[in-house]
């Protein structure tokens, strides 16, 4: 599959002109307002040519080419032994002409992909990791895809540590004319969730960034999550780290209760190995992508097949 970016002056009229080049066999990837007028559509679609270096290269190859291709790309991301070997391994009776699809239905199998939700949720979502992970970001990504949705948010932050922290967010919720608030204890913020769900609001609440190998700095965000019925931590974690020491966050968050894991920094990372590794030994589903730093782009939607495209692609690009 192929990525590409069209720019229009309507979502409308971006989707006219996609369907009048392509059909309508496309996957449409994300779709964002761009500052001073207009929208962005990233799609994706099936490869019709060769110019593709992988796909050229392999049109025609035995399987064993194919599987070297995948072998090489998760030694470049350094993808642990244990990991890459089942990822290979589950390879294994899959007709081997297409790197990219054998490489996500290998990932299908062995790593969950589950998406943040793009409707109203009675859940809250409370986004949590170490410090500098982009959890503020992803917070006010989170209002601008409600607002793209025609839906109501509140947002919420707990960091009270962090100097700017709440000023910081409240500069995203004005832009995008949402209500921030501060709680400062575990019984405000159950009061704040409480209220805003009561009025159908969406809840997004930023935490403060931990140390996750500091019991207490746990033993307070299990504090807060204990406060909430109907709460879903996710842990925010940048690409690019040591994939064991990724593993070992994932899993201190795994056990307080984070289901999903939203990756951060794609765009700067020339290495995810750690980000498959973490959701693989926590047994985290991963969720939506940070590909941008600029909130106004939303997040990047992640499946296996995008998955694979963005390891065999970017291997190949940062190898040119």
């Amino acid at each position: 599959m192929r990525i590409k970016t069209y720019f229009a002056s309507s979502i409308a009229q971006a989707m006219q002109d996609i369907r009048r080049e392509f059909g309508n066999d496309v996957l449409v990837l994300s779709t964002q307002h761009v500052t001073g007028g207009g929208v962005r559509v990233t799609i994706a679609i099936e490869n019709t040519s060769l110019d593709d270096e992988i796909q050229s290269a392999l049109s025609d190859a035995p399987q064993g080419a194919c599987y070297q291709v995948i072998q090489k790309a998760l030694t470049y991301h350094r993808v642990p032994e244990l990991l890459a070997e089942r990822l290979l391994t589950a390879l294994q009776g899959e007709n081997l002409t297409s790197p990219e699809a054998a490489l996500a239905r290998a990932l299908d199998k062995t790593i969950s992909f589950l998406p943040l939700p793009t409707a109203a949720s009675k859940r809250a979502f409370f986004f949590v990791g170490p410090s500098g992970s982009g959890k503020t970001i992803v917070a006010a990504k989170m209002a601008v895809r409600a607002k793209l949705a025609n839906q109501r948010i509140c947002l919420v932050t707990t960091d009270t540590k962090r100097a700017g922290a709440l000023e910081q967010l409240s500069a995203f919720a004005k832009i995008l004319d949402v209500p921030v608030v501060q709680a400062r204890s575990t019984e405000q913020l159950a009061q704040v969730i409480d209220t805003m769900r009561a009025q159908g609001d969406w809840v997004v609440v930023d935490t403060a960034g931990v140390n996750p190998f500091l019991p207490q700095d746990m033993h307070y965000l299990q504090e807060l999550k204990g406060s909430i019925v109907g709460i879903e931590p996710i842990l925010v974690l940048p690409a690019g780290l040591d994939a064991m020491e990724s593993a070992d966050i994932a899993q201190v968050f795994s056990a307080m209760g984070c289901k999903r894991l939203l990756p951060t920094h794609l765009d700067m990372a020339c290495r995810i190995g750690n980000i498959l590794y973490a959701a693989q030994k926590a047994a985290l589903s991963i969720a939506d992508g940070g590909m941008s730093a600029y909130v106004s782009e939303g997040f990047c939607s992640l499946d296996p097949v995008i998955m694979a495209q963005l390891i065999l692609h970017q291997q190949q690009g940062k190898a040119a």
